[in-house]
């Protein structure tokens, strides 16, 4: 195949550096894109589902039959198709991961919430997942689907153990870093979850000093969204119903619009602070930003 040759439109994509992209396209077929543009590299590997490890730079895909694989990438060759792939998995339908933490919602009908302790040795955790984040100090958060409204909730760190987010009701997705939390409503409204605790002077200065258990209370900062994302800078982002792409900053509680109007996002993702996303399901391109902050950025284009 010729590895420029990602012709059918992308069905998924994630970013496992600042400078190489993942994607798989609509036949399943998986390729690796690493800073040359046009040209994307076959893994000739399946999958329908990929995700990557913030720190690490772990790929992990789950293929048809929703098993989960693990790749650690040797970018000694950028030789996709020789990289080894590891089943630590199935029945997966989506995954969290940072810094070699690993959680998963299964596809059962519970869809219950998982830690991965070993390949194919997983602990329950929690059920009714619908959405899962993970942040650099392993806060664990989850969004629960019921039929009166999911909520949000974070894990306090024992099986089954998990704290609703107060006012959480009608969740549609949580993100989160080691800040703040914020929530996706179904209504595309989007809410800010501070952590309840006091600053306490030490002799190495103030520390934050969270309540027990962790509570956040949540803040209603803006609205109108399809997705969000965020990272460990604390920026948020959001792809809106008018198809901007704008960014949040909790320091001075501020709006910045990114794109313009960027296009109807069939798939977007944040990592290292860069975005990348599809416009919609017949344009092949992926845009990224390759810069932290929105002052900075610059948008391209890959095809």
């Amino acid at each position: 195949m010729d590895t420029s040759a990602l012709t059918n439109s992308i069905k998924a994509i994630t970013i496992n550096h600042p400078n190489h992209f993942v994607a798989v396209d609509s036949n399943n077929d998986m390729f690796f894109w690493h800073n040359t543009p046009s040209t994307w590299k076959p893994f000739n590997k399946k999958a329908k589902m990929i995700f990557s490890e913030p720190e690490s730079a772990k790929i992990y895909r789950v293929i048809e039959n929703d098993s989960l694989y693990m790749c650690t990438p040797d970018y000694g060759s950028i030789m996709p198709e020789t990289w080894v792939w590891e089943q630590i998995g199935g029945t997966v339908k989506t995954i969290a991961t940072y810094n070699d933490k690993l959680y998963a919602i299964t596809t059962d009908a519970n869809k219950t919430i998982h830690r991965y302790i070993s390949p194919n040795h997983w602990e329950i955790i929690g059920g009714s997942g619908q959405s899962l984040c993970v942040t650099d100090q392993h806060k664990v958060f989850a969004s629960t689907k019921s039929t009166g409204g999911g909520a949000a909730f974070i894990y306090q760190g024992t099986p089954h153990k998990w704290t609703v987010i107060p006012n959480s009701n009608n969740t549609k997705a949580i993100v989160a870093n080691d800040q703040h939390c914020y929530v996706l409503k179904e209504n595309g409204d989007i809410f800010k979850g501070t952590r309840n605790g006091e600053m306490i002077l030490t002799e190495d200065g103030e520390i934050f000093k969270e309540s027990d258990p962790a509570v956040y209370s949540l803040e209603k900062i803006g609205d109108a969204a399809n997705m969000i994302f965020t990272d460990k800078y604390d920026e948020l982002v959001a792809h809106k119903t008018d198809n901007s792409v704008v960014s949040y900053k909790s320091s001075d509680r501020t709006w910045n619009n990114i794109s313009g109007v960027a296009g109807k996002a069939k798939i977007m993702t944040m990592k290292y602070g860069g975005i990348a996303y599809v416009p919609d399901e017949n344009d092949k391109i992926i845009r990224y930003v390759s810069h932290p902050f929105p002052s900075s950025r610059y948008w391209y284009g890959e095809g």
